[in-house]
């Protein structure tokens, strides 16, 4: 073999071993731009996770605020005498809804507030029959009076203790709004 033949081989070699190192060179970079891609996209469905996971924490926190001002608002309407106010309403709506949001500890509450709320509303509604009664027949027997008496007593029993439902409504509710510790 001459040598420029030989030499033509050589640099043949040479051009396909630079071509080849370059290829390797690229591949590499290719490589390695795809794996930072690849964590960059990685990142950002972490991200989009934690993102939806407060998302769904802060429309829990909103549903169950509405079912915490329900309660809260119909403590003060309780004792009114004017059939169902919007309150009443609402609050029973938001009893109802809390089973599936908030634990067993605020349902047996909510239970026994809407017990305690639907008896003060029977209650004074016996006060105004009697009251009826009583003026209709122009009369007011001992039994009407003692009748009256105790219908009162346990209206007022009543209604001290919805008066007094404000610490422990917001304790009750309170583990459950809590942004540190969601439940």
């Amino acid at each position: 073999m001459d040598n420029a033949t030989w030499y033509m081989e050589q640099a043949k070699l040479v051009v396909t071993s630079a071509i080849a190192v370059i290829a390797a060179g690229f591949g590499i970079a290719i490589q390695r731009s795809q794996r930072n891609i690849a964590q960059r996209q990685a990142d950002t469905a972490h991200q989009a996770k934690l993102v939806a996971a407060a998302k769904l924490n802060l429309d829990l926190f909103e549903k169950r605020m509405a079912i915490f001002d329900a309660t809260w608002a119909v403590f003060p309407v309780a004792h009114q005498n004017e059939g169902l106010t919007d309150e009443y309403k609402e609050f029973r709506n938001a009893a109802h809804k809390a089973a599936f949001l908030l634990g067993r500890d605020v349902n047996d509450y909510l239970a026994e507030v809407l017990v305690k709320v639907d008896a003060l509303r029977i209650n004074g509604a016996m006060v105004r029959a009697q009251n009826d009664i009583a003026r209709q027949n122009q009369q007011y027997n001992q039994s009407v009076g003692e009748a009256m008496a105790k219908l009162l007593l346990e209206q007022s029993e009543l209604q001290m203790w919805l008066m007094e439902q404000a610490a422990p409504c917001k304790a009750v509710f309170g583990k459950y709004m809590d942004f540190s510790t969601w439940q």
